[in-house]
């Protein structure tokens, strides 16, 4: 029997990675801000967001895209920044990284089994969602954390980010 794969290794991962992490991602961030300071921590996430849309922007270069994608790519970035810097929490800010990515990544996933874009988006976006949904119902049980329906939309706008910049970068090379 042939099993139909709709998700790689590496997205699905990715996504338990994301839910998972939930339980230990404050953790991480009250040892870093022990360890380096806070405001060394949000200069080093910064600059590691920065650092992702620098190597990203390098290998659409080296792919050749047009100058117009490129710049759309850009703004993108720029939008994931500002949605960035409007999250309160630490592990939220990561959540916007980490959303945009597995939004590219399942589309892309989706689109190499399906040429029917819209279904694709749909289902993407359906994927992104349960996640984000899986992830708040995780934190609503950790002592430390909550879950809320904000954040299940914050993580969606992000995937919804990460599925236009695979738009960009498809858009051009096809």
């Amino acid at each position: 029997m042939n099993k139909v794969k709709y998700f790689s290794k590496l997205t699905i991962g990715l996504a338990a990675y994301i839910v998972i992490s939930a339980s230990f991602m404050l953790q991480i961030r009250n040892f870093l801000v022990k360890t380096l300071g806070g405001e060394s921590v949000k200069l080093v996430f910064v600059f590691l967001f920065f650092l992702t849309a620098l190597l990203y922007i390098l290998y659409i270069l080296r792919m050749k895209i047009p100058v117009s994608s490129i710049i759309y790519s850009v703004f993108i970035f720029v939008l994931g920044y500002l949605l960035i810097s409007r999250q309160p929490y630490f592990t939220e800010k990561i959540h916007v990284l980490e959303y945009g990515i597995l939004g590219y990544l399942a589309l892309r996933d989706l689109s190499k089994k399906n040429k029917k874009i819209f279904k694709n988006i749909l289902l993407a976006i359906f994927f992104i969602s349960v996640i984000g949904i899986m992830d708040e119902t995780f934190q609503k049980f950790l002592p430390y954390r909550v879950g809320e329906i904000r954040d299940v939309a914050t993580n969606v706008v992000s995937g919804l980010l990460g599925i236009f910049q695979y738009f960009i970068y498809r858009g051009s090379v096809a």
